[in-house]
């Protein structure tokens, strides 16, 4: 089910734009917006979705395990679980695969 910020209490709120300003400090080339769901199987479990522009497996991995961490760190100070999903935009920021230069 996708909400919005203002569906969220205040400390979800600051938590999930902490969480996105983190991964966005850390990997600049992600999408400046995103949407969030809660996880139909716990609807306490917050879902990030993030549109990002990795067409690097090494990258998406590293993506992954910061924000894993993110995730843990949050979750052991707060009690929220708050987690980053992301969905492959290969024409953000203008970011082409070889197989899309290939294919040109």
């Amino acid at each position: 089910m996708t909400i919005n910020l203002y569906d969220l209490s205040h400390t979800q709120r600051r938590l999930v734009q902490k969480m996105f300003d983190d991964a966005q400090a850390e990997f600049p080339e992600i999408a400046t917006d995103f949407a969030i769901w809660l996880n139909p199987d716990d609807k306490e479990h917050i879902l990030l979705n993030v549109q990002v522009p990795f067409f690097d497996n090494e990258r998406e991995a590293e993506f992954s395990s910061f924000t894993a961490g993110l995730s843990a760190d949050m979750h052991e100070e707060s009690g929220l679980l708050i987690s980053l999903m992301t969905r492959y935009v290969p024409t953000l920021h203008n970011a082409v695969s070889e197989h899309e230069l290939q294919a040109a």
